[in-house]
């Protein structure tokens, strides 16, 4: 099957599966495809090719799928190694097979959601997805003060951390922020309009506040570079002597590098930090300042409190009505 998503590619989804495998009414509706984002696109076929593979190498239907195929695919996922994450992306891209064809997901039913809780408790899933933690502000302080000194890689990294965190957006949003979207206050504060995004398909824009902080060093990274137009976040060549214009952006999966990079330098964990650690990180921050869940969603642009609830759980340890009991009441007494 092959589609042609709408922005100049031709992209085969499942190279090995023709139409009348995947099914003729499957196939008609594959339009509804390109009103996803590019990014969500991309992974979608991938996810499929992935399925599509172990499908065919297992001898079962492509489409559509038994409950007892999809187990045997999560449990050769798990035995290959794949985290958490990875078998939910899985899982998302064979729902949306469903969804196109208008058939019913057996793992959207009770047993197939008791499958997948009992399949993430035997091999332990839930802790790995715990693992990563948000970058706190104290966490920030710690590699700005650490990442010091006018070399511009040092520069730019300063003010891409202190832009991401507050702006709390996903790593490839700020890859793609872009001068001509940047708002100088004359108080020396800003913000950053982004494009299309992927909460936002219609391309409004979101306007996010930016401190005067945050301005002063991006405002000395873009001198420093000479950026006045195009992409913000570029490049830093390891003999650049600043003569020659910076040219290549950075992607989206460079901004988690430099993230865990400069983590490294100043001390802190880079395992336990990814692209999505500033975002999370400031909605930790927030909750613990006494923003409510509402509070949080808009700021970080989420359009329900699950993601909050999740990213912001062990916060909410010591709103726990017996931990606030026993907070009032004190220790028993012999209590040591």
């Amino acid at each position: 099957m092959v589609l042609a998503p709408g922005d100049g590619d031709r992209v085969e989804i499942i190279a090995s599966a023709p139409p009348a495998v995947i099914g003729e009414r499957l196939a008609a509706v594959i339009p509804f495809f390109n009103g996803y984002a590019p990014n969500t696109r991309r992974s979608l076929m991938t996810s499929w090719k992935v399925w599509a593979e172990f499908a065919l190498g297992e001898g079962i239907p492509i489409f559509p799928p038994t409950l007892a195929h999809i187990e045997r695919f999560l449990l050769a996922g798990i035995a290959n190694g794949r985290k958490r994450a990875t078998l939910d992306q899985y899982l998302f891209a064979i729902d949306q097979l469903f969804q196109f064809a208008g058939l019913d997901n057996p793992m959207k039913a009770k047993n197939g959601r008791m499958l997948w809780k009992q399949l993430q408790n035997d091999h332990g899933l839930d802790e790995e997805q715990d693992k990563k933690q948000g970058l706190l502000l104290e966490d920030l302080e710690r590699i700005l003060a650490v990442v010091s000194g006018d070399e511009p890689a040092a520069v730019r990294d300063r003010a891409l951390l202190l832009v991401a965190y507050e702006s709390m957006t996903r790593r490839s949003e700020v890859a793609a922020m872009k001068v001509e979207k940047l708002e100088f206050k004359k108080d020396g504060s800003g913000a950053i309009k982004l494009g299309k995004t992927k909460t936002d398909q219609s391309g409004k824009g979101a306007r996010l506040p930016l401190t005067a902080e945050a301005m002063s060093h991006l405002d000395a990274w873009l001198k420093l570079a000479n950026i006045s137009d195009g992409p913000i976040w570029r490049s830093v060549p390891a003999r650049w002597s600043g003569k020659k214009p910076l040219v290549k952006p950075l992607e989206a999966r460079e901004v988690a590098r430099i993230l865990k990079r400069r983590a490294q330098q100043a001390g802190l964990n880079p395992a336990v930090f990814a692209g999505h650690s500033t975002r999370i990180g400031a909605a930790e921050d927030l909750v613990a300042d006494g923003a409510t869940d509402a509070q949080v969603m808009q700021a970080g642009r989420w359009k329900s409190s699950t993601m909050v609830a999740r990213y912001t759980k062990h916060l909410r340890d010591s709103d726990n009505a017996m931990m606030r009991f026993r907070a009032k009441r004190g220790r028993l007494d012999g209590e040591s």
